[in-house]
């Protein structure tokens, strides 16, 4: 989405989760779906959601959390990702310019296969007030 920035804002975060069926079949291999959220800025234009270490959130980086090996994880209760794996809620935060007119993208896709599919569920977009020039971060929630 392509948006206007509010003139008395300097940041924007949302929340989301990441979740795939290549596990455990593909974990720790080639085939690694991935999950980018990309922004267009004055101050940043890149991915902005990315594990500690600076990798895009995917299969094989951190904050993978929840591993379903059992099928008895109670985050996965009623869900098609029993016996899978996935990230618990984490935060990315992005500084903004006010006033300016910036892009975000929000996408998953495959790297290496198409057969096993991943998911991001995104919750909770809001501007703040956060200091504008600080580069990008995702945190886990809580």
């Amino acid at each position: 989405f392509e948006v206007d920035v509010p003139l008395d804002v300097t940041s924007f975060s949302y929340d989301f989760a990441f979740f795939s069926t290549e596990y455990p079949y593909y974990y720790n291999s080639n085939f690694n779906d991935m999950y980018v959220g990309w922004l267009e800025s004055e101050d940043w234009t890149g991915n902005i959601s990315f594990d500690g270490n600076g990798n895009p959130i995917s299969l094989n980086a951190g904050f993978l959390s929840i591993t379903d090996d059992a099928g008895n994880a109670p985050e996965f209760a009623g869900t098609c990702m029993r016996q899978h794996a996935g990230t618990g809620w984490l935060t990315t935060t992005a500084g903004v310019t006010p006033g300016e007119h910036v892009t975000v993208v929000f996408a998953v896709f495959d790297l290496g296969d198409s057969i096993l599919d991943s998911y991001v569920f995104l919750d909770n977009f809001q501007w703040g007030c956060e200091p504008s020039g600080e580069p990008p971060s995702t945190e886990p929630e809580g």
